[in-house]
């Protein structure tokens, strides 16, 4: 019996006369029917044969004239291949053929946070050989980055340095600070400290002293004069005695009245009056 060969497309590949119910057997040249992807999208591999009368597969023994068709297995020849970003930025992307590694761009960089600095890791995943289309993303090592924060006077002169990682809030450890003069006193720094993000620097606060001048009378007189003052402004002390009565001296025996003097510290005065009679005045 005519035994027949035909190709995917129907073309012949060969004709031969095979003896009742034996199997027939293929001996074209190749051996292996082959067959092209004119889209060189796909690759072909001959799987066996497919009786057309029949519609089954294999070689059968033969029972008459049989016609039989080349069978093929098909997977995708070229894989489009893309290299991310860690923000999903395309890299690099293009068809990479099957079962062959693809070869990544340069190992990219990311731009320093205020938290971290980062270095090139890996990508991920693993890159493999392709056999289907994929997608590799760039990951990075981070290193949490530290700041210098300095503590400084009001004239600049720094009076603490220390470097901390970021988030970590930063404190003073050094002597309350002083000005220049005894006419100012620390009331803080310009800023709240908060947690670490950046290189800063606090300065230190000062508001002018204020003093208490207390201004009493031991009897047989009124004074006038007390109150709160700024560092180095002046008090008027003035006693006014009694009828009958005279001012004698202030406690410190000063006897000026009224009295004029420059405040730097808190102080009381008492102002004493004698007896006008006596003369001693």
């Amino acid at each position: 019996y005519d035994v027949t060969f035909l190709d995917y497309n129907n073309e012949e590949l060969g004709t031969k006369k095979v003896n009742y119910n034996v199997a027939p057997t293929y001996t074209g040249d190749p051996s292996t029917p082959t067959r092209e992807d004119s889209t060189d999208t796909y690759i072909y591999e001959f799987s066996g044969w497919k009786n057309q009368q029949t519609e089954t597969t294999g070689l059968a023994a033969v029972k008459g004239d049989q016609t039989y068709v080349a069978q093929y297995t098909h997977h995708k020849k070229w894989f489009n291949i893309r290299f991310v970003d860690y923000n999903g930025t395309t890299l690099q992307t293009g068809p990479v053929l099957r079962n062959t590694m693809p070869t990544p761009p340069a190992n990219p960089t990311r731009e320093s946070d205020a938290q971290y600095d980062y270095s090139f890791k890996a990508w991920s995943p693993t890159i493999v050989a392709a056999t289907e289309n994929a997608t590799y993303t760039a990951t990075y090592n981070m290193a949490l980055r530290s700041y210098t924060v300095r503590f400084l006077n009001y004239d600049g002169t720094v009076l603490q340095t220390e470097t901390l990682d970021y988030g970590t809030t930063p404190s003073y450890k050094g002597e309350t600070p002083t000005y220049a003069d005894e006419s100012k006193e620390f009331i803080g720094w310009d800023d709240v400290m908060r947690s670490v993000n950046c290189n800063k620097d606090y300065t230190a606060q000062y508001t002018t002293k204020t003093y208490t001048i207390t201004v009493t009378s031991a009897g047989n007189g009124s004074v006038a004069g007390g109150g709160v003052y700024s560092h180095g402004s002046v008090a008027t002390l003035t006693a006014t005695p009694e009828e009958g009565f005279a001012f004698d001296r202030w406690n410190d025996d000063n006897t000026d009245n009224p009295r004029s003097l420059t405040v730097t510290a808190t102080a009381t005065y008492t102002a004493t009056f004698v007896s006008d009679e006596t003369g001693d005045y």
